[in-house]
């Protein structure tokens, strides 16, 4: 990196806007007058807030936004770098805007009709808790901002009741932050309904018409599992993470009538895989060629390893096939379970139609505080925090688990997400070890998903979203001592 002229980075401050928004501007204005060139760096965050006198939290806010809107870059261990290409450049990294018509004419699904499931699961034992850390949730910030549109409001916007100038200020930060992530949708795109459960029975339902046949890539997840079945769907089977499950899925889609496909392409569920940038673009055409949607989920879209982030599947030219469902944020049980719907507009007026249609109790003094923290850019900073925290978390248990327990599993590092699919020895039964474990006194988290009745369980789920270190060294150690006196 060449040493800067640092005189050329004083900022005017004029006061009239936010300091991290004008520091964001400036940037920006640098960049585009080519004082700086693609992949140079420039003077880190810290030296910014000091040459500018203000505080440093406010330039690294500036700086996490201009990462995410694809203006710098950032490694590990190194400043903040100009992107190449930059957003400016060329029009042609913009994803295909959002189609307002659905390429199939839905059948509404106006009754239940059961199908018998066929067990494809895949025995394994789930350890610890899908939720990251209570730590990085700004609770008292979110606190001010409630009491301040409590002394502004006389109605109780908490009440479990659906109110559309309530839910706006959130939708429309969404809109913000999901465009700043190249979607290119309208609000006319975009629903938010709260709870899992609840946005997967909305969307299965105003898609699939009853005895419709729907391809479920996780059969080990229960509630997938549940809401296919009442919506009276006949349920195939494909495992996403194979490595010829493209050339799968056209063999099947080409000898039987699919309606649609639910995978989750950026973390599977449970082998915690992602789906490569060629696998992606040859589901969607297969998806346009044979006329079913893809109903993608995403709850990991804020904790990616590489350098880059995952590109969903909305974002490529899908023609209105692709329904994209994701978490809100995992930095907080409550945005967990927001779940934002990008869909075609004729979708989402389907989804509006539904009787009920604010799912699940809506607290809406809190979402105006989350739109907030939107808008200003600081979930935005709390997430990275959240995600750097997770890394080192990934890097000590990974260190750890080679240290204690290399010679008896073996694993693949995950490309995203805050979960380990780690393989033990076949001959071992994880479910009598694991209640030896517990019966030693160390207190684990469990989850038995049973495979065929007859088959011994040899694989595990670890989610280090929850992780502690010590704790976990406890357990490793004496896990070995147990597997070194069964494998011999």
């Amino acid at each position: 990196m060449r040493q800067h002229d640092l005189s050329v980075w004083a900022m005017p401050f004029t006061g009239k806007k936010p300091n991290s928004l004008q520091i964001e501007e400036f940037i920006i204005e640098r960049i585009q007058a080519r004082a700086v060139q693609p992949c140079e760096g420039i003077p880190s965050h810290r030296t910014l807030a000091r040459l500018n006198k203000v505080n440093r939290n406010t330039a690294l806010r500036a700086y996490t936004k201009l990462i995410a809107t694809g203006w710098l870059t950032h490694s590990k261990g190194s400043n903040a770098c100009v992107a190449d290409p930059l957003p400016s450049d060329s029009k042609k990294s913009r994803p295909p805007a959002m189609p307002e018509m659905l390429p199939l004419v839905p059948v509404p699904n106006r009754f239940y009709q059961r199908h018998p499931e066929i067990n494809n699961r895949q025995g394994f034992i789930s350890l610890g808790l899908p939720f990251i850390d209570k730590v990085y949730w700004p609770e008292k910030i979110v606190s001010k901002y409630i009491r301040e549109f409590s002394r502004n409001s006389t109605d109780a916007s908490s009440l479990p009741k659906h109110n559309d100038n309530d839910a706006k200020p959130l939708q429309a930060a969404i809109l913000q932050q999901l465009n700043l992530r190249s979607f290119n949708i309208r609000t006319e795109h975009l629903m938010v309904i709260r709870g899992r459960s609840e946005s997967m029975r909305a969307v299965f339902k105003a898609l699939c018409a009853p005895s419709d046949t729907v391809i479920n890539t996780s059969p080990s997840d229960f509630l997938i599992n549940a809401v296919l079945q009442e919506c009276g769907l006949k349920i195939a089977w494909l495992n996403a993470v194979e490595h010829d499950f493209i050339a799968q899925l056209e063999e099947t889609v080409a000898k039987k009538r699919i309606t649609a496909i639910y995978l989750r392409p950026n973390c599977s569920y449970p082998e915690c895989r992602s789906l490569d940038e060629a696998s992606c673009f040859r589901l969607v055409e297969l998806a346009k060629k044979y006329q079913f949607y893809i109903i993608e989920e995403d709850d990991d879209h804020e904790f990616w390893w590489g350098r880059f982030p995952f590109r969903p599947l909305v974002q490529y030219g899908h023609g209105g096939f692709v329904v994209h469902i994701a978490a809100l944020s995992r930095v907080s049980p409550y945005m967990q379970n927001l779940r934002t719907v990008v869909a075609p507009a004729q979708l989402i007026r389907t989804l509006k139609a539904i009787p009920n249609t604010c799912y699940g109790f809506r607290d809406f003094s809190e979402e105006k505080a989350i739109a907030r923290l939107l808008v200003n850019s600081e979930l935005l900073w709390f997430s990275r925090q959240a995600k750097a925290a997770k890394q080192k978390d990934l890097k000590n248990l990974n260190e750890l688990l080679q240290l204690q327990l290399g010679e008896y599993l073996s694993y693949d590092l995950p490309e995203s997400g805050t979960a380990l699919w780690i393989r033990f020895p076949a001959k071992l039964d994880l479910v009598s070890i694991i209640e030896l474990l517990k019966n030693d006194g160390h207190l684990i988290r469990s989850e038995i998903h049973k495979g065929k009745p007859e088959q011994s369980i040899h694989y595990m789920r670890l989610d280090f979203g929850r992780f502690d270190l010590r704790d976990c060294r406890q357990v490793a150690i004496k896990l070995r001592s147990i597997l070194k006196k069964r494998i011999r």
